[in-house]
């Protein structure tokens, strides 16, 4: 529920990748000076079916001493939606009487409840519009790559070290500006008529590994949102670098698995990594066995 499926649809921008179909998710080899890592992008909700496409996230996770990820996974999901609420000002109040009637129209006419309006703060909505288009679909973060990795570590007894906690990652949306977050409202429910058509292209570009397709419909609107990657890409990403230097540096093996959307892009982790010197090459996931009911 935390790394809401909004995150994964609205950002990006692509910088340096070719395009090849037919590799199945997003993990590559990082190298400097004898030191080396591998780095994955995963899918925080997905249908079921989709779960045996990508071996090569099993094949990793098993040749590594350490999984560092996003987050742990153990937050309470009461306190990380009051985090993600923020001030929880209700949009109707910010919105008027008849801006908010046109609104409740909107999602009504899409099949949506309109008391979100009266209910939730603007981004909320958006991300709960994002969340139910993609129930709709039958995603599930269940089914998600970050559950996946999580569960296959601790059975295999591979370190799982967190790059943030829940309760921040929460906060970062409860404390957006509130140009951000009616600009995130904005745009989900401008595209509310084609919101599945986007998420069935997103699901596809991830299971066909194109990375061209994946980070456009990734990136598509986020610069129409001020401050919005700023705040939940860019900077994080930039956090996250010398932290993950840090843990790559004893001489454990480590696979660092975070949301695909934080790979691509000019502050992108692949960017970021290329310009400290890293060397970094994609995996490719044919001739690998099959992995079951792997990621």
């Amino acid at each position: 529920m935390l790394r809401m499926i909004f995150l994964v649809i609205v950002w990006g921008c692509l910088a340096g990748c070719s395009r090849d179909v037919g590799r199945g998710g997003f993990v590559y080899e990082l190298t400097r000076r004898g030191e080396v890592f591998f780095l994955g992008g995963t899918i925080h909700v997905l249908p079921e079916e989709y779960r045996k496409i990508d071996p090569v996230y099993a094949e990793i996770l098993g040749r590594v001493d350490r999984l560092v990820c996003e987050v742990d996974g153990s937050s309470e999901a009461g306190e990380v939606f009051a985090l993600m609420a923020g001030d929880d000002v209700p949009t109707s109040v910010l919105l008027g009487d008849d801006v908010s009637a046109e609104l409740r129209g909107s999602l009504s006419d899409g099949g949506f409840d309109p008391s979100y309006v009266d209910r939730m703060p603007p981004h909320m909505i958006a991300i709960s519009l994002t969340m139910e288009v993609y129930r709709r679909m039958g995603a599930d973060s269940e089914y998600g790559v970050d559950r996946w990795l999580r569960e296959g570590a601790r059975r295999g007894g591979v370190d799982i070290v967190p790059l943030e906690t829940g309760e921040f990652q929460a906060g970062l949306f409860g404390g957006l500006p509130l140009e951000t977050k009616m600009g995130m409202l904005r745009s989900v429910v401008g595209d509310l008529g084609d919101l599945r058509g986007q998420g069935e292209a997103l699901l596809l570009a991830w299971r066909d590994g194109d990375e061209v397709i994946f980070t456009e419909r990734l990136f598509a609107r986020a610069e129409e949102i001020p401050g919005l990657m700023e705040r939940l890409h860019s900077e994080r990403n930039r956090d996250w670098v010398g932290k993950i230097e840090v843990l790559v540096a004893d001489g454990k093996t480590a696979f660092v698995a975070v949301g695909g959307a934080h790979l691509f892009g000019e502050c992108g982790l692949l960017a970021l990594f290329r310009e400290r010197g890293w060397v970094v090459r994609r995996i490719d996931r044919k001739g690998l066995p099959d992995a079951g009911d792997g990621a």
